[in-house]
């Protein structure tokens, strides 16, 4: 009886001992590949002035292409809000948001409704992303996603699954 126990046990732990062989270099290297990317992070974080700075700089030549805009040339003033918005997005959601509610009133003035769904996906996501879940949520349910351009019905479901996935994650 204690011979077949042997024989039994004996390849299960020969492969344990194969595993913890083969396993352990892999620890040790993923041991400093973390170890490489908490220095490019506190590279970044050391960093942090110039990039506020490059942002800023960004924002500005953003800022004064749209002042030299022509105020009848909506559809431009338009789509350089957009790319402001874009700009603001992941820098200050105030601003962002103040972006996208004059998206909407141009918008509106040019009674365009791709245009007016557009400004309204863009608000919808800066609540979200603000953390507002609910006014996302309400925000999200006025856009006409039958106006939307196929890539931005992409942004729309995706932004529309993100709303249910971080509230179920919040609530």
């Amino acid at each position: 009886f204690l011979y077949f126990t042997l024989i039994d046990t004996m390849p299960v732990r020969f492969f344990l001992l194969l595993v913890t062989i083969a396993i352990w270099p892999v620890a040790i290297l993923s041991q400093n590949a973390n170890d490489q990317l908490f220095k490019e992070l506190d590279h970044v974080i050391a960093n942090k002035k110039k990039y506020e700075t490059l942002k800023k700089d960004e924002i500005n030549r953003l800022t004064n292409r749209l002042n030299a805009v022509g105020d009848n040339m909506e559809l431009d003033r338009f789509a350089l809000l957009g790319e402001l918005h874009q700009s603001y997005f992941t820098f200050d959601y105030d601003s962002a948001m103040y972006i996208a509610f004059k998206m909407s009133a141009i918008a509106k003035r040019l009674n365009s409704p791709s245009l007016i769904s557009e400004a309204k996906l863009k608000i919808s996501a800066t609540l979200l992303a603000s953390g507002i879940f609910g006014e996302a949520k309400d925000s999200l349910a006025t856009v006409k996603a039958k106006f939307l351009s196929d890539s931005l019905k992409m942004s729309y479901y995706y932004t529309s699954s993100r709303i249910y996935f971080d509230m179920a994650d919040n609530y």
